[in-house]
């Protein structure tokens, strides 16, 4: 790519013939959105890079690293090429204000060139990527997106450059309102996509699943793009709309599944605690000499100090679903923490969220550095994700074929 042995067209050829095998890998349909595949890892994206826009990635760093290597002899020779080049573009003497234009691709007079150079290829590549080229004095700067770098970070230039554009992506998928809301809550912890790189704790099942059900792209009544007339009601307790959501959360008919993956939830924040000599005073059950029905999951008393915990598992719905949720059940049970401070010192309520399609909300944090170390917390995390995605995805299959799956 640095050298260009092979030219973009080749390489763009490389990618549409790997973006099916890809799909096919992810078990997506082929309307699925592409900025799956290329955004970045860090919201949870597959993180693959782009065979064609590397190629003008490492076309613009190998330029901008001859311009400004440290090596005074050979950037000399650089700038003088460089220089001689638009030169004959303007038909005047160029100045590196002149050579930072050209290699914007700015406004200049279209006259042919003899020939092709690494100048050429830098000019059409930045003008792809939408990379600009400065001068201050003797200094040249390239500035993507938000970030300007100089020759001090000249080792950086490819990593910042594909990185603005894989977070370009990101912010598209997660602007579409179908295939990109449940990423919005993805995106904000890593864990909540860790099983895409390692696969660990996932079984085939489980991956077959997650992407297409993450993109809203399971054949389900309320999800149909095409025969819009068609029956939308569910097919189990017939509410009007058949979506994922219903199915995942609502549909009273896969009740036990759901109380399920809620369990598994609560049995693996019982097994941190008890880590950490927490001591389980009452689970799924009222509190002795408080008057009140409620029953929260979990319990814990230590020296004094009480925590409330309650599980719940909302689908990600927007941006703000698992905020509404955590509100809601810090709301419900903030009466019984008012009872209990009466008795004991400290009382706190922590409403542990999981979204229904494995989001791990990074407000949980706030619970588990009470009750786990800082290494079990990223084993924990993963493990969370990956039994709630399980579950939801039992329930699913439940639903379409009526037959149990645990």
């Amino acid at each position: 790519m640095r050298t260009w042995q092979l030219r973009k067209g080749d390489w763009q050829e490389l990618d549409d013939h790997l973006r099916k095998l890809i799909k096919s890998t992810l078990y997506l349909p082929t309307r699925a959105t592409n900025d799956y595949q290329y955004g970045s890892a860090a919201a949870g994206s597959c993180g693959i890079p782009l065979a064609a826009e590397d190629s003008d990635v490492f076309v613009i760093d190998s330029a901008f690293k001859l311009l400004t290597t440290p090596d005074q002899d050979t950037r000399n020779i650089a700038r003088e090429d460089c220089t001689k080049v638009v030169t004959r573009r303007l038909r005047e003497d160029a100045t590196l204000v002149n050579v930072c234009q050209y290699l914007s691709k700015e406004a200049m007079a279209q006259r042919p060139t003899d020939h092709e150079t690494v100048w050429s290829r830098a000019r059409n590549a930045s003008a792809r990527l939408d990379t600009k080229w400065s001068a201050d004095g003797e200094e040249l700067a390239l500035t993507c997106g938000e970030r300007t770098m100089t020759k001090k970070e000249r080792r950086l230039v490819a990593r910042n450059i594909r990185n603005h554009h894989r977070g370009l992506r990101d912010e598209r998928l997660q602007d579409k309102p179908d295939q990109g809301k449940v990423m919005k809550q993805v995106a904000k912890v890593r864990a909540s996509s860790s099983f895409i790189y390692d696969g660990a704790f996932t079984t085939f099942a489980d991956w077959r699943f997650i992407h297409r059900a993450r993109h809203n792209l399971l054949p389900l009544n309320g999800a149909r793009r095409f025969n819009v007339n068609s029956d939308k009601r569910c097919r189990r307790c017939r509410n009007p709309n058949e979506t994922l959501p219903h199915v995942l959360n609502h549909c009273m008919r896969l009740s036990n599944p759901m109380n399920k993956r809620h369990n598994a939830l609560v049995q693996r924040i019982v097994k941190a605690a008890e880590g950490r000599f927490w001591k389980v005073i009452t689970a799924n059950q009222q509190i002795p000499g408080i008057d009140s029905n409620l029953r929260p999951d979990i319990v814990l008393e230590k020296n004094g100090e009480v925590l409330l915990v309650d599980v719940t598992c909302p689908f990600e719905n927007g941006e703000a679903s698992l905020d509404e949720a955590r509100l809601r059940k810090e709301q419900k049970y903030a009466p019984i923490a008012a009872a209990l401070r009466r008795t004991y010192k400290q009382v706190t309520v922590h409403a542990f969220v999981m979204g229904s399609l494995g989001s791990y909300d990074p407000r949980n944090d706030k619970l588990m550095n009470r009750l786990a170390s800082k290494k079990y917390q990223k084993l924990f995390r993963k493990l969370c994700v990956t039994d709630t995605i399980r579950w939801s995805r039992m329930i699913y299959i439940e639903h379409v074929t009526g037959a149990r799956q645990y």
